[in-house]
């Protein structure tokens, strides 16, 4: 349940699920998608990621990390459509 209240709390977080629920892909490209500043995306990533929604399935990378939704992400997902 916190997962569906941080989520309904921010449009871009959302939007970030909804896209790496598609394929896996990297801050940078999530940004140019999303026409949004690359700084909030990677902020963003950080916190889903801390809370388990998101994860990077190259950690050993400096550059270019690639992130792909979690069960977690896809069920709230699911909860955030099923309210809006």
């Amino acid at each position: 349940m916190n997962e569906l209240l941080l989520l309904l709390r921010s449009k871009l977080k959302v939007q970030i699920l909804a896209k790496l629920n598609e394929e896996s892909l990297t801050p940078v490209m999530l940004a140019k998608i999303l026409k949004k500043p690359r700084a909030s995306v990677s902020r963003t990533i950080g916190e889903l990621n801390k809370k388990g929604l998101v994860k990077c399935i190259n950690p050993d990378k400096d550059r270019w990390r690639f992130y792909k939704i979690t069960n977690v992400g896809k069920n709230g997902l699911k909860s955030v459509r099923r309210f809006t």
